[in-house]
């Protein structure tokens, strides 16, 4: 096991020195990727090998006389996987924080190559577009946490799940103790971002704001998700902007509700038709001559 980790600290640094020569992002990319699943397959034979040796009793003495060399091995725990759910951000991030991001001998195309592999669904397509570079990733890490790391968005979770528990009639196949988990972490969960319902952290604002958003139509609530970015984030009185947006929005739409367009009876078809009506019995009128003009006119012929 010794001379396999010899072995594989000389790997790693030919695999440095590789990733530092090549310059195309795709190749790059697919060297880092393939160094990883290798890299993996190694750690799980020095994990198998070290389990027997101990069964084995042997460890202590190996390691005695061949002391282990040192080299950036990750952790042999699997990393975390997101897929875009804001409630397990903190966790997932906490987990890979610890095991990549805060290597110091990983460089940043590793640990972006990382990143991406511990991504899916609305996570990963969040980051589609970056090519793996040592720039790319501190941008990538910090949209992930812009966009499933707000403290607004994570309330917001906590307190919809909340309010969407399923009512359970009678306890049954423990259904009364899955519904006090549920709960319970919610409750938690809130506590630790600081909105700690016993000591009055989460007020009556926060509750409200989330529901009357999803009273919203889908455009009115995207301009009002708009204005709490730009302009609502240090605002101590969110309740009150969001009814003096409300009533712009509301008074915008009767302003222009009714209100007639320059062009509309020019294209009107009611208009047009009305236009065509006239005109036909005009030229009807203009093709019937009147009566006494028709009795002259005999008169004449008789007489001739």
């Amino acid at each position: 096991m010794l001379r396999l980790e010899a072995y594989l600290t000389k790997c790693q640094d030919v695999q440095e020195d590789l990733e530092l020569l090549l310059k195309d992002g795709e190749k790059l990319q697919h060297e880092i990727e393939s160094w990883v699943a290798f890299e993996s397959s190694v750690m799980d034979v020095k994990a198998k090998a070290k389990q027997y040796l101990q069964q084995h009793k042997d460890t202590e003495s190996l390691e005695a006389k061949y002391p282990a060399p040192v080299g950036p091995n990750l952790p042999r725990w699997t990393l975390p996987q997101f897929s875009g759910d804001v409630l397990q951000f903190a966790s997932f991030w906490d987990q890979f924080e610890a095991a990549v991001d805060s290597r110091t001998d990983l460089s940043n195309v590793t640990k972006m190559v990382y990143l991406q592999s511990a991504l899916a669904g609305e996570a990963l397509d969040a980051i589609h577009g970056f090519t793996v570079t040592n720039a790319n990733y501190p941008i990538v890490v910090e949209i992930l946490r812009e966009r499933f790391g707000r403290q607004e968005a994570v309330i917001e979770a906590h307190v919809l799940s909340l309010l969407k528990s399923d009512r359970w009639e009678k306890n049954s196949d423990g259904k009364l103790r899955e519904l006090y988990d549920q709960l319970n972490g919610h409750i938690r969960a809130l506590s630790v971002i600081g909105k700690d319902i016993s000591k009055r952290e989460l007020s009556a604002e926060d509750i409200l704001l989330v529901l009357f958003k999803q009273r919203l139509p889908y455009q009115v609530r995207k301009r009002w998700e708009q204005k709490m970015l730009t302009d609502g984030r240090n605002c101590d009185h969110r309740l009150d902007l969001f009814f003096e947006f409300l009533r712009v929005e509301v008074e915008i739409e009767e302003c222009t509700k009714g209100a007639p367009s320059l062009g509309r009876h020019k294209d009107s078809p009611n208009v047009n038709s009305r236009k065509a009506s006239q005109w036909s019995m005009r030229e009807r009128r203009d093709n019937v001559q009147p009566r006494d003009e028709k009795r002259s006119t005999a008169a004449a012929l008789q007489a001739v």
